[in-house]
């Protein structure tokens, strides 16, 4: 078993997420109930005479439906990231429940930095922003909050940001972990 040298969970927590589905469901909610008791206020009770009811009743609850299961991927998303003795292990489930690995020997230089999510990414996430396929110029970046990271420039000139809470304890155990590599 390797040695855990460094272990940190992140939670997504962008104010969409708690503020905006749930006023979205909200919306949702009132406007089925408001359209059903116009429908109803106007005489129509029969829905099968009435195609708006049909609709609201058909399509609000798929909203519904949509909305929350969108609100609770967002909720469950968490960035866990790990350094043992083999390298940096990168999970971002439920998303990407797979752990990415860069390992020891393709870490060229890493470094502290503030980055600006929105700005340089497009958000917090799994992110990549360059050319498409080689990612070469501003690289990939694996963030769930906050706006300081670890900037990996790995062997291949691929660049890699990984955001962190606990810069110090990251930095302190890459440095281990690449010192291993050089006495080991």
């Amino acid at each position: 078993m390797e040695k855990l040298l460094f272990s940190e969970e992140q939670r997504y927590k962008p104010i969409k997420v708690r503020i905006a589905f749930p006023l979205a469901m909200a919306a949702v909610i009132i406007i089925m109930v408001l359209g059903i008791s116009m429908q109803f206020k106007q005489g129509v009770v029969n829905p099968e005479e009435n195609e708006e009811i049909i609709f609201l009743l058909i399509a609000m609850p798929v909203l519904l439906i949509f909305i929350t299961v969108i609100m609770l991927i967002k909720f469950r998303t968490r960035l866990i990231t790990r350094i043992d003795e083999k390298g940096i292990h990168i999970q971002f489930p439920p998303r990407r429940s797979k752990a990415i690995t860069f390992s020891k020997e393709t870490i060229g230089n890493f470094y502290v930095r503030q980055y600006r999510p929105k700005f340089e990414f497009g958000g917090h996430g799994y992110k990549f922003r360059g050319k498409l396929l080689l990612r070469k110029k501003f690289g990939i970046a694996y963030t769930a909050h906050g706006t300081t990271g670890i900037q990996l420039e790995l062997s291949d000139n691929r660049k890699v940001l990984i955001g962190t809470q606990r810069e110090q304890a990251f930095m302190y155990a890459l440095e281990k972990l690449l010192r291993q590599q050089k006495t080991g």
